[in-house]
């Protein structure tokens, strides 16, 4: 545990304010010393969640001062008025970095202090990633604040324009509610180098393809969750760089952090692409299904794995129904009814694709609705208002589970094969959890004959 006594030892050292004062000559900041026992308690307060103790936030302050300190002359520049750290913020700033790479441990920290978790997080890694790219000696584009973004998004013109897509296209549109958020955006637009007023005339010049891009995503959603006023602009930022050039928008992708960035610029581009179909009216096909032709994959091949399947018996809906052992848990297979016996050879090989392929088919089926990322924030805003957060079978959670929980947690319910000139031309796989992460559905994921997998949507 981080006591007072100890926290004062360290701090006041020599050593340690030698430190200090070499930092803040080098990058200008304004710093402070701790003056009174409440100050002190505050400090205590902020370290003692994290769990890790001061000799190793010192020790990372050592190694990474020139980070920390960039990171905290970026803040200070943000700041309005004669804002000034206390000499603790050091081992502050160190204690969320070193937390940075485990997105749940992250949030939990932050929960922990009451500040809004999920958001926080964002701003944190986003702030990082800045500081990165200056000590790198990369030139960044003209300094964007949160003030400008502010002013542009609550601008007379700018809320009559969010106002008319949101309705026109029925989008979840709310106001942002947290300074965090405000942050967020402003680091992408600065990563982003293009000026606010040219993101601005592209939502007016083209929102109606940014507005049936994110109501398709809305769909896949399930219809739930919420876009921030910010998002037309952040969309139009991302179509304008994929306009200029995929390199830049996987340069952009990368500063932030986004898992797979070539994977993303092409799935951009494709959702893109099929926003544009249906304004023109060329998608009725994609409008009439629930699978986002832009979700197809077709994972590489693995190893077989050998399957046990039962006797297959009469079932509802014309199929026929057995029972096989897919990821450790119990599956119901169905097929749809032949004259004959279903293809037992065909059915081994596919079943045994899917035992081999459970990572790849997970990160499709993950990916597809951002589900980890939307599920965290949930959990964090529940336990921010709540305390808990409580699943749909009951399952009161404390904490935010980390990506490694959920996937852990996921089984194949059942899975579906239709069979036509006795080989397999389509398959359906319903996934559920335990503890029910999916609120009560299951995710379905949709094959062709090829095995190229298509997100199904969140069904039952």
């Amino acid at each position: 545990m981080t006591g007072i006594k100890d926290l004062r030892a360290l701090v006041e050292g020599d050593e340690y304010q030698r430190r200090v004062a070499d930092w803040a000559a080098r990058y200008a900041l304004n710093m402070r010393q701790e003056s009174a026992v409440p100050m002190w308690a505050a400090a205590c307060n902020l370290l003692k969640p994290g769990g890790i103790g001061l000799s190793e936030l010192y020790a990372y302050w050592v190694e990474h001062g020139e980070l920390i300190a960039t990171m905290l002359s970026l803040r200070q520049k943000k700041q309005a008025g004669d804002h000034a750290y206390t000499h603790s913020v050091f081992l502050h700033m160190a204690l969320q970095l070193m937390l940075l790479p485990d997105k749940s441990k992250l949030r939990a920290y932050y929960q922990a202090i009451y500040w809004p978790a999920a958001a926080q997080a964002q701003a944190l890694a986003a702030e990082y990633q800045e500081a990165q790219v200056v000590l790198a000696g990369k030139p960044m584009a003209q300094a964007v604040t949160v003030e400008q973004v502010q002013q542009r998004v609550q601008s007379a013109e700018y809320q009559h324009l969010v106002s008319d897509l949101a309705e026109r296209y029925a989008l979840n549109v709310q106001p942002e509610r947290y300074a965090a958020e405000w942050e967020i955006y402003r680091c992408m637009f600065h990563l982003g180098g293009i000026a606010l007023a040219d993101v601005h005339a592209y939502v007016a010049e083209h929102g109606d393809v940014i507005a049936v891009l994110l109501a398709q995503r809305q769909k896949h959603m399930g219809g739930e969750g919420h876009y921030t006023q910010c998002v037309f602009l952040s969309m139009a930022l991302e179509l304008m760089l994929l306009a200029e050039d995929g390199q830049r928008l996987n340069a952009y992708y990368q500063a932030l952090k986004v898992p797979a960035a070539a994977k993303a610029v092409k799935a951009l581009a494709a959702e893109y692409q099929n926003a544009l179909d249906i304004l023109h009216g060329q998608a009725a096909a994609i409008v009439q299904t629930d699978t986002p032709r832009t979700a197809a994959k077709k994972p590489a091949r693995g190893k077989k794995a050998k399957i046990t399947l039962g006797l297959f018996a009469a079932a509802e809906d014309d199929m026929r129904a057995a029972t096989a052992v897919l990821w450790g848990k119990p599956t119901t297979v169905f097929v749809s009814d032949t004259d004959g016996d279903p293809p037992q050879a065909a059915l081994r090989a596919w079943l045994e694709w899917i035992e081999a392929q459970r990572d790849e088919i997970l990160d499709f089926a993950l990916a597809a609705e951002d589900f980890v990322d939307q599920f965290c924030d949930w959990v964090c805003t529940e336990l921010e208002e709540q305390g808990c957060a409580t699943l749909a079978d009951g399952t009161v959670l404390k904490t935010c589970p980390s990506e490694a929980d959920i996937r852990a947690a996921v089984a194949v319910e059942s899975v579906s094969f239709g069979v036509e000139n006795e080989g397999i031309d389509t398959a359906s796989l319903d996934l559920r959890t335990t503890p029910d992460y999916f609120g009560g559905h299951v995710l379905t994921i949709e094959l062709d004959a090829e095995r190229a997998m298509y997100f199904g949507g969140m069904n039952g």
